[in-house]
């Protein structure tokens, strides 16, 4: 049996490795440069039970993007992380991982939880399975709801609305643009309108509540 742990924190990896091995559970321990490096090394090792933290640190990033290659490789990948956000966890479901483990329980406890996976047992039910994933259908709704009259702007109102929100007046905006202050006044107008509010500052507000991303300048 043969377990594949892709984890930066080095103490809970070797701890994990001296524990399965005591156990005649085959353990490596993956690590790479980037990401192309980490998903070549594991791909090797496929088949196999992959433990994967979410937050590889700053040398790798989170596991958003590594999940859905390492199943397609023939790795059944289980989390192993700290995270509680069920929106977090749930894509993670979404792109493959067949359950998460926490690494908040006692180390016999998670030990335990890696002897049931390799024994074909499952993390959760099929009900706290669809309840996850279920939310994180319903935030995305509800973050398509909130950004709809935002994708009405055109590529410049959206360029003029981020300018708003750095604090910068119609007249500055339309002097670093090279237009006229009239030009600028005619677009922040349409903003207000497809936004449905009636000042600047209304707009603004909307944007940051919404967390609304204005698009790079051209």
């Amino acid at each position: 049996m043969r377990v594949i742990l892709i984890e930066d924190h080095d103490l809970l990896a070797q701890t994990l490795q001296v524990a399965l091995k005591a156990e005649d559970v085959e353990v490596v321990r993956v690590w790479g440069e980037d990401r192309v490096d980490l998903l070549a090394q594991s791909r090797v090792l496929a088949p196999g039970l992959l433990l994967l933290d979410f937050d590889l640190g700053d040398q790798i990033g989170v596991a958003f993007g590594l999940i859905e290659p390492l199943t397609t490789a023939g790795l059944t990948v289980v989390m192993l992380t700290g995270e509680r956000n069920p929106l977090v966890l749930a894509q993670c479901l979404e792109e493959g991982a067949v359950g998460v483990m926490n690494k908040s329980v006692s180390f016999d406890e998670l030990v335990e939880q890696i002897h049931a996976v390799l024994e074909g047992e499952a993390l959760m039910t099929r009900h706290e399975r669809e309840e996850l994933l279920s939310r994180l259908r319903l935030h995305r709704a509800e973050r398509d709801h909130e950004l709809r009259a935002f994708n009405e702007l055109t590529a410049r109102e959206g360029e003029v609305l981020g300018e708003l929100m750095q604090g910068k007046a119609a007249d500055t905006i339309a002097e670093e643009s090279v237009v006229s202050v009239a030009t600028i006044r005619t677009q922040i107008r349409s903003i207000l309108s497809k936004l449905g509010v009636n000042s600047q500052l209304a707009a603004v507000a909307r944007a940051q509540q919404a967390r609304w991303d204005p698009p790079q300048s051209s």
